[in-house]
């Protein structure tokens, strides 16, 4: 598809009605178009937190697993008070824990946890809530939303647990109560990283999560010992 001859770029994508887009492009070529930085159209809409776009780009079916080509976030998309800058305020140009990309609903992650870590200014927990909407919003519309990993195979209860955000590792297991989404961190390792949140953060309210992961953690052990059990049972009758 020649974007040029048809004047289509990413600002255009973002402020024309999908629909009319969708007219004369087929929606798998929109899907796959993206800027320099390797970020597609869905991307842009969640890093302007346009809650609005983003329901217009589900309802048409947008994917939403799509990564990123390169792991960078582009300065000009925080949303910072430059007369209220602390040392809080830090900005990244990459997602820490993705070697290479990310989708944008690890973005909207990510950028939650960011603002929900500033907070405590009242301008920056609006941006927090409405990012916490747009989390909402795709957990609800998108059906495969358990599957969806960055470019590092991480998952979004992965990035819950390397963020170290109690809110979203509550809102995951709520959708995913045996842990069966976290894929590049082992039930272990998540485990020890709650004991660390309620040291550094003093949190008490961890345990009914640390609770769910431990007997997540002595079923699997055990299924573990019955199935070798078994395994060894079959071994001996077949000798016999």
């Amino acid at each position: 598809m020649d974007y040029s001859s048809n004047q289509i770029d990413m600002q255009y994508l973002m402020s024309v009605p999908f629909a009319f887009v969708l007219q004369n492009n087929p929606l798998e070529e929109i899907e796959q178009f993206c800027d320099a930085n390797g970020w597609n159209l869905l991307h842009h809409v969640v890093a302007e937190g346009d809650i609005h776009k983003i329901s217009e780009l589900i309802h048409f079916s947008f994917n939403p697993n799509i990564n990123s080509k390169t792991n960078f976030i582009p300065e000009n998309i925080f949303q910072i008070q430059e007369k209220r800058k602390t040392d809080k305020t830090k900005i990244f140009q990459k997602i820490p824990f993705s070697l290479q990309g990310f989708t944008p609903i690890h973005l909207s992650l990510f950028l939650y946890n960011y603002y929900q870590k500033l907070s405590d200014d009242f301008f920056y927990q609006a941006l927090s809530d409405k990012y916490k909407k747009i989390i909402d919003l795709f957990i609800k519309n998108v059906s495969d939303i358990k599957t969806i990993q960055d470019s590092t195979g991480n998952s979004l209860f992965d990035y819950a647990f390397l963020m170290e955000s109690q809110e979203l590792i509550d809102l995951m297991q709520m959708h995913d109560p045996f842990f069966e989404t976290l894929n590049n961190i082992q039930l272990k390792t998540a485990h020890k990283i709650l004991e660390i949140m309620s040291l550094k953060y003093e949190k008490k309210d961890l345990d009914y999560i640390s609770s769910c992961l431990q007997k997540k953690i002595e079923h699997d052990n055990l299924s573990k010992k019955l199935n070798h059990k078994n395994n060894e049972s079959k071994k001996t009758t077949h000798k016999i």
